[in-house]
């Protein structure tokens, strides 16, 4: 069976992990992540196991040091849900990206299988799950880049395979007519482009020195890209042991994001014989010229644990930072950084203590993020149009940038509204994604970039817990008022949360008088539940069972890859001081990666009413007026005050991951 599991890395201190679990239950399963030279290993503990180091080690003691951690005793890697066995013998860690859980023998676990055609029977995986879209063999044929019309272009970045600590290399990076060797991945793609123009490239490259600057125009010929590069002047860093490192190329056009590509480089003191490196790119679907984002913002791990790398694009003519942005978040990792803030929310949510708590939220996340991300929002704002759009593409599921300060100290006060609340989320038009990673066995790829920007909508599903007392879950009437008012004012097919139906739903089986139905919109009106003692039983609770649809339930599914739906998962008493954060991450995750093109949850427990007025209210802003998704979410969360009686968190409490333009319209309807 798979487990849900906290990751640690095994560099960080006794005292760092011993903080970053402190309010965990005992019984969570904790999954350890030792890179040791080129090679990683896993290792698998529950807490309660671990906390008996915190008052046995010094606490900076390394947790490696104090667990006694040996490559004998790593547990085995599964890279993808389809790797995991049936009925496995031995305990075990999955690592598919970043979808990490414990896999645990059946006589090791006092709990049920949370494994798709276990408790649940829905469809295996196909064979590409958790490795990016099915293969076709083939790359697609690179359009012909001579007169006009549409140009493609393959990524190619060059670079030495391995290189001596310390020592200066130059990265080369350009475009190829084909794949190039060393650079494997998808052509990028520009609808209507001059017989010369620029595009903008910008490295990440974790653990090295940038001495020159990390962004360059690359001048381009659309009739002989091959042509076209520019170097990068890296140093490596100075170490003892041979590590692999993974230098990351941003593509970008008129400030839109076309391409991104991998390279690994091994920095070893003595040349490594017989080692595989590693590079990839991803696949890009390129607007329309002029329907940027005013400001775009990339945030990935960085080579340490809880380091994050920043990077920025934007369509206006602003400065830009030419340097490498890495910040820390003020724990070992940001899932406990984020959990640390959003438990205390459901213990004060409707006191007058509510206010307080969420400005200090907001100020705690506002200073994790960089001097320079505060810099460059202020130059976007002011060279934007009326209300700026932020897309923030962050491979961490986890902190919530919505709730960021926007008050004095971050934002200049001719800038925001005083009539909204103080937050990044309520006073831009604000949209998260995932960001593309590699296909290889230290990633996956991931939904591609941009975001969609149109979702037509012929019919809504609604999922609507009917919660029978005899279950002991606590009936949930306004999700009925809910679901009922959404099948009056939309083309719809109703499905309760039970078992059979949700299992029909999600294999996309659904049928109305003996014809299949295929939906491109999925609202889930249900309870949300987390068991801090058992969080193999996170999710969406069905109201026949006392099951749970969970994220690897959905990554097992097909109607993401068949439908590519927009989802909205309004599960009502999510997080009550757990790990609901975590799980809606992670849910929020397993959706895009099967393809959806647009996904809002609550990122902690909200009130049955309000949770109830906010759905209807959204759909009547974005179906029937047509605002943006982003804007929508802008409105909403607008309507948190801090001056009622009893101020209530719902407003802020939801996370849209999508484009911030993103318009969702009915087929039928005239636009």
């Amino acid at each position: 069976m798979i487990v849900s599991a906290v990751m640690l890395d095994a560099r960080v201190t006794v005292a760092e992990a011993a903080i970053a679990l402190e309010s965990f239950p005992d019984a969570v399963w904790v999954a350890i992540r030792r890179p040791v030279g080129m090679d990683l290993y896993w290792y698998a503990f529950k807490i309660e196991d671990l906390r008996v180091t915190w008052d046995v080690w010094t606490p900076d003691t390394p947790l490696d040091v104090a667990l006694n951690l040996h490559e004998t005793d790593a547990v085995e890697v599964h890279d993808s849900l389809a790797a995991v066995p049936e009925n496995p013998t031995q305990i075990g860690v999955l690592a598919d990206g970043d979808l990490v859980a414990v896999v645990v023998p059946e006589r090791q676990a006092a709990t049920r299988s949370l494994r798709p055609g276990g408790d649940m029977p829905m469809s295996a995986p196909p064979p590409s799950a958790g490795a990016g879209p099915p293969e076709t063999g083939a790359e697609p044929p690179v359009a012909r880049n001579g007169g006009t019309g549409p140009f493609s272009a393959y990524p190619a970045v060059e670079a030495p395979e391995q290189v001596h600590p310390g020592s200066r290399f130059d990265l080369t990076v350009g475009l190829a007519p084909e794949a190039a060797p060393g650079t494997a991945g998808s052509a990028m793609t520009l609808t209507d482009v001059d017989e010369t123009f620029d595009l903008v490239v910008q490295i990440s490259a974790q653990g090295f020195g940038a001495p020159e600057g990390i962004r360059r125009f690359l001048h381009v010929r659309r009739d002989q890209p091959e042509t076209s590069s520019v170097a990068v002047a890296l140093v490596a860093p100075n170490q003892d042991e041979p590590s692999r490192h993974v230098i990351e190329v941003e593509y970008s056009h008129e400030g839109v994001l076309i391409g991104r590509a991998w390279r690994e480089v091994i920095v070893t003191a003595v040349p490594v014989a017989d080692v595989e490196v590693r590079s990839d790119g991803a696949a890009m679907t390129t607007p329309p010229p002029g329907t940027a984002t005013d400001l775009t913002v990339t945030v990935i791990e960085g080579a340490t644990p809880g380091s994050m790398m920043w990077t920025f694009i934007s369509p206006h003519d602003i400065e830009l930072p030419d340097h490498q942005v890495e910040t820390r978040v003020p724990s070992v990792n940001a899932q406990a950084f984020a959990y640390s803030q959003i438990i205390r929310i459901g213990d004060v949510d409707g006191s007058s203590l509510l206010p307080n708590l969420l400005t200090g939220i907001g100020r705690d996340v506002a200073a994790a993020a960089p001097v320079e991300f505060w810099e460059v929002v202020d130059r976007a704002w002011r060279a934007a149009d009326g209300v700026p759009t932020l897309l923030f593409v962050s491979s961490d599921p986890y902190v919530p940038w919505e709730l960021a300060s926007t008050e004095d100290d971050y934002v200049a006060p001719e800038l925001t509204d005083d009539g909204l609340p103080a937050t990044l989320g309520a006073q831009l038009r604000m949209g998260r994604w995932i960001p593309p990673g590699p296909r290889s066995p230290r990633g996956m790829q991931r939904p591609a970039m941009p975001p969609p920007r149109r979702v037509d909508i012929d019919t809504m599903a609604l999922v609507v817990g009917d919660y029978l007392a005899e279950r002991g879950q606590r009936p949930l009437p306004h999700a009925i008022k809910e679901g009922k008012e959404l099948a009056r004012r939309y083309p719809t097919i109703w499905r309760s949360a039970t078992l059979e139906q949700v299992d029909e739903l999600f294999d996309d089986r659904l049928r109305e008088r003996g014809e299949p139905v295929h939906v491109q919109a999925v609202h889930i009106a249900c309870h949300g539940e987390v068991d801090g003692a058992n969080p193999q039983h996170n999710g969406i609770v069905l109201s026949d069972d006392n099951r749970r649809l969970t994220s690897l339930m959905i990554r097992g599914s097909t109607l993401g890859r068949s439908s590519q739906p927009f989802v909205f998962v309004n599960a009502c008493q999510v997080g009550q001081a757990d790990q609901g954060l975590g799980d809606y991450g992670g849910l929020a995750g397993a959706f895009l990666k099967e393809g959806a093109r647009g996904f809002i949850a609550p990122l902690w427990s909200v009130n049955d009413v309000i949770a109830h007025d906010t759905a209807l209210e959204f759909y009547r802003l974005t179906v029937d007026d047509g605002v943006t998704v982003g804007a929508a979410m802008q409105q909403i969360r607008a309507r948190y005050d801090t001056t009622a009686d009893t101020p209530a968190s719902t407003p802020l409490a939801y996370a849209f991951y999508g484009h911030p333009d993103l318009t969702l319209a009915l087929e039928d309807k005239e636009n």
